[in-house]
């Protein structure tokens, strides 16, 4: 048996069926409406602001909060995130970084993600070609950042 990596980007799927299942009603000031993905340090959930505007907002699993070096980074990706301000990134939007249960709101995309389209066969060369120029317009906004 391996060792639990709190940086993986997967779960068992037992655990990802219990995190749809089950979810906080608020983060902050954020009325939690869904879960979007789990992964190995947090989960992201879908949101509403009190204004009604739809968010995502990414949580860190509680028991991670108390280790210093993994709030830290979890803090820091938000930061990143404010920094990177490109049409192709996601917006960060606030943080809250407070015990039990930092987290922080993202803008919210609608749709699926390129590697939903891809397992349903529902892009062509083209579109596959927009999609990586895409990316790399944003990866480039976070190189010219220097991150």
């Amino acid at each position: 048996m391996s060792a639990f990596d709190p940086y993986a980007a997967t779960i068992p799927p037992e655990e990802e069926e219990k995190a749809a299942e089950s979810y906080p009603a608020q983060l902050g000031q954020y009325r939690i409406t869904g879960c979007l993905g789990r992964g190995g340090m947090g989960t992201v959930y879908k949101g509403v602001a009190k204004d009604g505007t739809e968010v995502a907002i990414k949580a860190i699993n509680p028991q991670y909060a108390r280790d210093e070096g993994l709030l830290k980074r979890f803090l820091n990706e938000f930061e990143i995130s404010r920094m990177l301000q490109h049409p192709k990134i996601v917006r960060a939007l606030e943080c809250d970084p407070s015990l039990p249960n930092p987290h922080f709101s993202l803008e919210f995309v609608k749709g699926k993600s390129a590697m939903d389209l891809v397992e349903e066969k529902k892009v062509d060369l083209p579109s596959s070609i927009s999609i990586v120029a895409q990316a790399a317009e944003a990866l480039a906004c976070a190189h010219r950042k220097n991150l």
